[in-house]
């Protein structure tokens, strides 16, 4: 256990503004609170390159938890949150959902050991109405009924159809892209697993015909 605080978050925090190189960070059992998660928050509000941010467990609370939302609502790059074992309760939660009702680029959310009730569970049911980047989100040993729990688990699945749909889709305007350059076969190849169903579908198109593989280097689960 680091412990480093609010104190030494700020400090980090500060460096994030201007680091464009560190993709993920966990802050542990650091008794960060509300001071540091605002630190954080802020400096996420202008860093393009982190997409993980693992806070928990911690000290945020409620008013913390509203400045992380502050900041997804900005925030372009962020794909994965976690705030798990921390004091969050309804009040938290229905800022973090009104913040993902405007976000389109978090993936996942944990909230599992917070102390969110029925009430919370609604907030969060009501951003897939909205939202349909959001395939995951915690939310083990909560005060929540079984009911709202496989909704929102039903939801999130839903979610990750809709996104295969979107990936591939994608993948196809990419193909018919390709199909009108005049490239040698040898430069194309393929090895992305996501990529199977679209272009074994889709690689009877136009020039493609003469190729067998194509490779796409690029991280598609990001899109």
């Amino acid at each position: 256990l680091n412990e480093i605080g609010d104190a030494g978050v700020s400090y980090i925090a500060e460096v994030l503004k201007f680091n464009n190189s560190l993709k993920e960070i966990l802050f542990w059992y650091n008794n960060i609170g509300t001071d540091g998660a605002t630190q954080i928050a802020k400096a996420l509000k202008v860093n393009t390159t982190l997409t993980v941010l693992s806070l928990g467990p911690n000290a945020i609370g409620d008013a913390g938890a509203k400045h992380l939302a502050d900041m997804l609502k900005v925030n372009t790059t962020l794909t994965k949150l976690v705030m798990n074992k921390s004091p969050i309760g309804d009040d938290g939660v229905r800022d973090i959902a009104e913040a993902l009702k405007a976000n389109s680029t978090l993936v996942e959310i944990d909230l599992r050991h917070t102390i969110l009730s029925k009430a919370g569970a609604s907030y969060i049911i009501d951003v897939f109405e909205v939202n349909p980047t959001l395939t995951f989100t915690g939310l083990t040993h909560n005060d929540i009924d079984e009911d709202d729990f496989d909704t929102i688990q039903s939801l999130c699945k839903r979610n990750r159809r809709l996104r295969k749909h979107v990936i591939h889709a994608r993948i196809f305007d990419i193909v018919i892209a390709l199909s009108s350059l005049d490239l040698p076969p040898e430069s194309m190849s393929f090895t992305h697993e996501s990529l199977t169903l679209s272009l074994q579908y889709h690689l009877s198109f136009s020039r493609l015909t003469s190729y067998s593989k194509l490779l796409i280097n690029s991280n598609i689960g990001q899109w």
